[in-house]
């Protein structure tokens, strides 16, 4: 199973969720752009691999990687991997005042992340897109509904920001399960502008 793709942002590495092995559990690896097409799905190692789920990623203008990951809490938290002399040398966690948070979706400067996080009170279904701005001192606000425009009582997950920064690029579902024939997921996406202050435009 392949879900959650990314692409870097020179173009040349395809990041990706990919299930595997006998008791399957996901996990972030890249494909690299050669002279005949795409590389074989390569399992990232430590610090963006752990014994854990490892469950999205998006990827930042520097590379540094922003990802959902169930280590060391046992329920999904963002993380992300800052990109240092060619690789990616830690893995530290990303803390919002907010008991869940996944699925995250970075601004290519780094200045504000859309993430989704489950049955909140004052959500809208059972999965809502919520927005943090990075702030001067280096953390992050308190997580803000983004509201009924984008969010609804289906399940709104896989938020990405364009490289301008402009807009918004999301999926609705009324499920998981696409083999089910009820199921269908759309894409949708929304300009920013009103969504974000105008210095972080």
């Amino acid at each position: 199973m392949v879900a959650l793709v990314c692409l870097s942002p020179d173009g040349n590495s395809i990041f990706l969720t990919r299930a595997a092995g006998p008791a399957p559990k996901l996990n972030l690896y890249r494909c690299n752009r050669t002279a005949r097409g795409w590389s074989r799905p390569q399992q990232l190692g430590p610090p963006l691999s752990s014994p854990s789920w490892e469950v999205t990623s998006s990827i930042a203008a520097n590379n540094s990687i922003y990802f959902g990951s169930k280590r060391k809490y046992g329920k999904i938290r963002i993380w992300f991997a800052p990109f240092v002399d060619n690789t990616w040398t830690r893995a530290d966690r990303i803390t919002l005042n907010h008991p869940h948070g996944g699925d995250p979706g970075i601004a290519p400067d780094e200045s504000f992340m859309v993430f989704t996080s489950i049955d909140l009170p004052g959500g809208y279904g059972h999965r809502d897109i919520y927005l943090t701005l990075r702030l001067p001192d280096g953390t992050w606000s308190k997580p803000r509904n983004l509201g009924p425009r984008i969010n609804t009582a289906y399940i709104e997950h896989g938020p990405r920001i364009s490289p301008d920064k402009k807009y918004l690029f999301f999926n609705r579902s009324n499920g998981w399960d696409l083999r089910i024939d009820s199921v269908e997921s759309d894409i949708y996406w929304v300009e920013l502008k009103e969504y974000l202050p105008e210095s972080y435009r």
